[in-house]
C-alpha cells in the first residue's frame, strides 16, 4: 500500500478532469480567487501534462502572484524553485497519469 499526500489525491483529481475544463471558465473562476490558489492549480495542470490549461492560468500569475508554497503547512526554505508559477516546491507530488 503507498501513502498518498493530499497533493497527490488533488493532482490525480486535475488529471481525470481537465479534459472537461473550459480554459476561459477557469481563468474567470481563477479571477474572482486568491492568485495563490491559480499559482498552486498552474503548477499541478503542469505536472499533470495540461499545459493548455496552465498557459491560461499564466498571464494572471504573472501579473498578480508573488513567491508562495504549494504546501502551506511545510517549510519551503531549500525547496525546488518553480520560477513560472513563483512557487516554492515544497512537497514532491506524485500525479498518476
Amino acid at each position: 500500500m503507498s501513502f498518498r499526500t493530499g497533493l497527490d489525491n488533488v493532482a490525480a483529481v486535475i488529471a481525470e478532469l481537465a479534459e472537461s475544463v473550459d480554459a476561459g471558465k477557469l481563468v474567470a473562476a481563477a479571477r474572482k480567487s486568491p492568485v495563490v490558489w491559480a499559482q498552486r492549480l498552474g503548477y499541478l495542470l503542469d505536472l499533470t501534462e495540461h499545459q493548455a490549461l496552465a498557459e491560461a492560468l499564466l498571464p494572471l500569475v504573472k501579473q498578480h502572484a508573488h513567491s508562495a508554497r504549494l504546501a502551506r503547512s511545510r517549510r519551503g526554505s531549500g525547496a525546488a524553485r518553480s520560477r513560472r508559477w513563483k512557487l516554492s516546491a515544497n512537497v514532491a507530488v506524485e500525479a498518476e497519469l
